[in-house]
């Protein structure tokens, strides 16, 4: 097979080519269909044992052991009581959602690692009721700080450091006319975070409520998504709690393969958010969790309950980036230094426009000595923009990643796509 170098970037790059025994077949005889999610389970599962043992290696016998958990505010502007059984609602929501990141990381084959809530004097999980200090009228969707300020002065008052740990504050902003079946908010919907903090801004509304997911008769008219179902109305927004989520904890936005889409469904970090429940009602695929998400999740230290060196931060770089390419895929090494052991090394193919949402996700494991060889298939950057980025994000061991953002400034490749359809990389960032 002839391999065609990047010359930008490239001097002396060996790849290692299995050899491929070619066996003779019959003419009548036909392949058997292709079983996509077995032979990715395959591939995954030996990437995350992998990674799980550098993880497991640098934690040592007796780790950091520490109790993390999600803090849960319900905020009302001062003119407003909660919306009808907002604590039981909500318990059940949250619980369905702790349930599926479970199962998620399960399938990812990392165990039922999920979140973790306080419970109140009931057992229940604790929802704690803050007041905004000003009328419904005062507030909009850019209002997230301002009530951030609010939720985070009441916690003091309970001893809570909200910039210490992860923080969803429900919003008591829509507003349901029961009668012309009409739905419509004005709420912060948008998270952020990190494996050390983080805040999610919800918005909560009396049609929001778990046993509605598979409602198929009933409608309602959404401000934003028209006239849909029950089921789908609470699809959206239990899927946006489960999205917003994964932003808190630091995930960021990506896109299912094709391989993927085929194999599980939608990504939850892309789409998803439209598809939780999905499977409930026989409606379309079903969100999931890609790889590139769980490894990320899999050193939370909610998730993981270890702490070890969480808040230390981490110094790396990445050395010797090389790029080849094949008739059928760009193969690129290179070897990550750092002060934490480095357990992934994630490739988010990011064309240009539509935000990241876009971005499909490839996983390499480094070696001992940090060394990592990521083999992108050239289908992902044939897409309806010719030209983006290859960014490299780095997982550490103590819950800390490299930052992926549109100023990052170390492991980034840009591509294109020349007159002929060749596909071209420039310089990268070190």
């Amino acid at each position: 097979m002839k391999i065609q170098y990047s010359a930008s970037i490239l001097t002396a790059f060996a790849l290692g080519v299995a050899a491929i025994s070619l066996c003779s077949f019959k003419k009548e005889e036909k392949k058997p269909p292709v079983n996509h999610r077995k032979e990715l389970d395959t591939i995954q599962r030996a990437k995350c044992v992998k990674a799980m043992d550098i993880v497991n290696g640098w934690r040592g016998e007796s780790p950091e052991v520490g109790r993390r958990s999600l803090k849960i505010v319900y905020w009302s502007p001062n003119d407003r009581e909660p919306q009808p059984n907002h604590k039981k609602r909500l318990n059940e929501i949250l619980l369905d959602i702790q349930k599926y990141y479970a199962r998620e990381m399960e399938r990812n084959h990392l165990g039922k690692l999920t979140l973790k809530f306080d419970k109140d004097d009931t057992g229940a999980i604790q929802i704690i009721d803050v007041k905004g200090k000003h009328p419904y009228k005062h507030y909009q969707v850019q209002s997230g700080r301002e009530i951030y300020q609010d939720a985070k002065a009441h916690l003091k008052k309970l001893k809570i450091d909200a910039d210490k740990e992860t923080v969803v504050i429900f919003c008591n902003m829509s507003n349901w006319d029961a009668g012309a079946k009409k739905i419509s908010q004005n709420s912060p919907y948008y998270a952020k975070g990190s494996s050390v903090s983080g805040t999610a801004w919800q918005v909560d509304s009396a049609i929001l409520n778990l046993k509605d997911l598979t409602n198929m008769k009933d409608r309602v008219q959404d401000g934003q998504y028209g006239n849909i179902t029950l089921g789908k109305y609470n699809t959206i927004f239990i899927g946006g709690i489960a999205h917003e989520l994964g932003h808190a904890f630091g995930l960021p936005h990506n896109l299912e393969t094709r391989v993927e889409a085929r194999a599980y469904g939608i990504a939850l970090m892309g789409s998803g958010n439209r598809a939780y429940g999905n499977e409930l009602r026989k409606d379309g695929p079903p969100a999931f969790l890609t790889q590139a998400s769980a490894l990320k999740l899999a050193t939370h230290p909610m998730f993981s309950g270890i702490t070890k060196e969480m808040h230390k931060p981490v110094s790396f770089g990445y050395e010797g980036l090389q790029t080849a390419t094949t008739d059928t895929e760009l193969a690129l090494k290179g070897k990550v230094n750092s002060t934490v052991p480095s357990y992934a090394v994630v490739a988010f193919v990011d064309p240009d426009g539509g935000s990241d949402y876009d971005a499909t996700t490839f996983v390499a494991i480094p070696e001992k000595d940090g060394s990592f060889l990521l083999k992108l298939p050239k289908g992902t950057f044939k897409r309806k923009s010719k030209k983006g980025q290859i960014r490299l994000v780095t997982y550490f061991a103590n819950g800390a990643s490299s930052s992926l953002n549109w100023a990052q400034k170390k492991g980034v490749i840009p591509y294109s796509h020349s007159k002929d359809d060749k596909l071209e990389l420039g310089p990268p960032r070190l």
